[in-house]
């Protein structure tokens, strides 16, 4: 077996190379330095400067399509997936659900004593993945108050929708029905008392 010599001129043309790196890196030496220093403090600076913003979340799941019946728990699905949370995204940022969260946010101060203000520019709202999940946040600089507006939100959102649909209060549209019914009852035995004299 034969040892495998490496071929000198290629040996040296990596020794100089390498040579003239540090060279070049040695000669300008400063401006690397200087590079590298002023970089540090820009991030520093802003690192420092910047507020910390605390942001509060919470889940809620999406029940889709419309119900059989008022007594059955099962639904119907007649949109796509997309079509229905993409849809739920925008009532959840529409303006009834955010006067709603702020109205609740007003109890609040009466309750706690501390005042909340929603902004209504950072409430983030996304669909968790590919589920019938939705994401609702809020940032603020305040920790406690990202955590009361997030609360507000997500209490406005569930209660415009147990409104729109009576999600899971069939008693609360019987009684309505019930009350609307014996009106008309009334006004309908009024009205033959009525031509009856």
């Amino acid at each position: 077996m034969s040892d495998i010599n490496p071929n000198p001129s290629t040996l040296n043309r990596t020794q100089a190379t390498s040579r003239e790196l540090f060279t070049v890196i040695f000669r300008r030496k400063w401006l690397i330095l200087g590079l590298f220093l002023v970089v540090t403090a820009t991030v520093v600076g802003l690192a420092f400067t910047t507020p910390v913003s605390y942001s509060s979340s919470g889940r809620v799941l999406v029940m889709r399509g419309e119900r059989l019946s008022a007594l059955s728990p099962g639904r119907q699905l007649y949109n796509d997936w997309e079509e229905d949370l993409g849809s739920e995204v925008e009532v959840a940022r529409s303006y009834p659900v955010i006067q709603r969260a702020r109205e609740l946010l007003a109890e609040d101060v009466k309750k706690t004593g501390k005042q909340a203000k929603l902004d209504a520019r950072t409430i983030d709202i996304e669909v968790m993945g590919k589920s019938n999940v939705l994401g609702i946040g809020y940032s603020d600089l305040d920790a406690d108050k990202a955590q009361m507006v997030c609360n507000a939100l997500i209490t406005a959102y569930v209660e415009y929708r147990a409104g729109q649909a009576h999600l899971g209060k069939p008693e609360a549209f019987f009684e309505t029905e019930l009350q609307q019914i014996k009106s008309d009852i009334e006004l309908k035995s009024n009205e033959r008392k009525l031509t009856a004299q």
